[in-house]
């Protein structure tokens, strides 16, 4: 029988993989010409609605030096279950994205994506403007 942990984590485990899907449309939807939805909005819009928080944070550096992003975050629901994209910055916008995920009591877990899903996520993250 499962624990509460594990059932915990297999609703969170559960919900990355929706937020993955739905972020597989949306770009599908970015690619084909910035596509409308029904309502007419575009899907750029629609992504840039998406998230409910994006942030960043900086790298070590001293008190006089121009602090510059190096990390970011985008948060895609929280709560119980939680669902997040984290990566690092680079010139250019996102050079890496993952998807995390977590319930209550639960630590934030890597969701194990490759190939078409992996890119999606990174073109989804990139675009937001982190700098």
């Amino acid at each position: 029988m499962a624990t509460e942990t594990e059932r915990a984590n297999d609703r969170a485990k559960a919900q990355a993989h929706a937020q993955l899907e739905g972020i597989k449309e949306l770009v599908t939807d970015l690619l084909n010409n910035d596509a409308a939805d029904e309502y007419g909005q575009p899907a750029s819009e629609r992504i840039q609605e998406d998230a409910l928080s994006v942030e960043t944070r900086s790298d070590w550096g001293t008190p006089s030096r121009e602090m510059e992003a190096v990390e970011y975050q985008i948060l895609l629901c929280w709560g119980g279950p939680a669902v997040r994209i984290v990566g690092e910055i680079g010139d250019y916008g996102p050079d890496s994205a993952e998807i995390e995920y977590q319930d209550w009591m639960t630590p934030w877990t890597k969701l194990d994506i490759y190939g078409d899903d992996a890119a999606a996520v990174l073109n989804y993250a990139g675009q937001f403007y982190f700098n």
